[in-house]
């Protein structure tokens, strides 16, 4: 099994994969050590919309062309494909009501940076 740690105050041991396995989103945290490596986490109770604690153990990394474009995006409710087109598809409806403010636009504008590559990684 092939790891990467990362460093800083609160270093962390990635898993790396050649795949997201089911579960698994993009965690946002700084990649500035972990060049051409897209960190994963799991949700400790994925049920719970208000419990964003994350499994220290399960922690996984994915090789990419570009990690920082993915963590940007992720920023904005893209941790997954299908939460990105989700998230896209909503901003999308609310810039053709008029309704769009400049948060929306700019989080519009990182996610479809992102989109080709997170078409690439392939998603259980």
């Amino acid at each position: 099994m092939k790891t990467i740690t990362s460093k800083g105050l609160n270093p962390h041991t990635f898993e790396i994969v050649d795949h997201v396995p089911a579960g698994f989103m993009i965690w946002n945290i700084p990649t500035d050590d972990m060049q051409g490596y897209l960190p994963l986490c799991e949700m400790m109770d994925p049920t719970n919309k208000k419990d964003f604690r994350i499994n220290p153990d399960t922690l996984k990394a994915i090789k990419v062309e570009d990690n920082e474009a993915l963590v940007n995006a992720s920023l904005h409710g893209a941790g997954t494909l299908k939460k990105a087109k989700r998230e896209m598809a909503r901003i999308e409806k609310r810039i053709a009501e008029g309704k769009a403010n400049r948060r929306n636009l700019h989080a519009y504008e990182l996610i479809k940076k992102a989109m080709p590559q997170l078409e690439k990684i392939e998603w259980q």
